[in-house]
């Protein structure tokens, strides 16, 4: 899940176990902070895992939006594509888990056959176009979540819920593993781009992404360990992806709301890939 692939291996793979949302100062996975524990299993709440010596490492997050279709993040998953150092057989997805060390009766966990980035993932340098297709080996029998097609960005009162199993904060891990969720607030496009105006993925603040979380000093936000997990939106009654954990500037700081891949301006995307013909 670590975007800096240009790291050495034994520092790379020590990255992909600790870190999934991008920090500035160092690659790292977000985890929710300021939030609580799910109290019921979310149907299309997915936990990437990765095999290492016989291990299964949780790393990242995703959301089931097709029986056989995961939704994440790219940079969670770049380095398990063909080109790179590592293969996407080393990938699980387990859907319907709350605990991470406390494997539930109807979880399932299931092989990835196959992992799709998106062609302009970091195009220019920036850190865009951060979503990815995990195409599963076997069907799951979870419900998936719709997509979220709305054009517009959410209002800014519009209550948005994320979850994860990631960090509390940006240095204490969360040691129970459990699910954790929170309700974040989005932040208009132009004050999030004032707000991280010096951070080095600035220029990745487009119609592409969704800010939402931290404004003042509320602590309420996604953080190491929560990247590729869902942002969800209540819409008529109806939980929708509407984003995906991306990057942050530490977890829940004052003034430095999450970054999240907005899912509508990627429809287009993701239709072409799930139907070909």
């Amino acid at each position: 899940m670590d975007s800096m692939h240009k790291l050495a291996m034994i520092p790379l793979l020590i990255s992909l176990l600790s870190a999934c949302r991008h920090n500035q100062d160092e690659d790292a996975t977000l985890k929710i902070v300021g939030g609580s524990k799910s109290t019921t299993p979310y149907p299309f709440m997915a936990a990437l895992s990765w095999e290492r010596e016989g291990e299964m490492r949780q790393f990242c997050g995703g959301s089931l939006i097709r029986s056989d279709v995961v939704l994440t993040a790219g940079h969670c998953v770049k380095v398990f594509s063909e080109k790179e150092r590592l293969h996407h057989k080393q990938v699980s997805v387990t859907i319907g888990r709350l605990k991470v060390d406390d494997p539930q009766a109807d979880e399932e966990m299931i092989k990835v056959k196959k992992i799709v980035l998106h062609p302009g993932l970091f195009n220019d340098g920036a850190y865009a176009n951060d979503i990815a297709l995990l195409y599963l080996a076997e069907p799951s029998r979870k419900t998936p979540i719709t997509l979220n097609q709305n054009l517009q960005l959410p209002a800014l009162q519009q209550d948005l819920t994320v979850m994860g199993f990631g960090n509390i904060d940006w240095i204490h891990p969360n040691l129970d593993r459990e699910l954790l969720e929170v309700t974040v607030k989005p932040v208009d496009l132009p004050r999030c781009q004032e707000m991280h105006k010096t951070h080095q993925f600035a220029k990745s603040i487009d119609e592409r992404v969704i800010c939402s979380g931290n404004q003042m000093a509320d602590g309420k936000d996604s953080c190491k360990g929560d990247s590729g997990g869902p942002l969800i939106i209540n819409e008529n009654g109806i939980a929708q992806l509407v984003g995906i954990v991306s990057w942050g500037d530490g977890c829940g700081a004052p003034l430095k709301p999450g970054v999240y891949t907005r899912v509508s301006s990627f429809i287009e995307w993701i239709d072409r890939e799930l139907n070909p013909n």
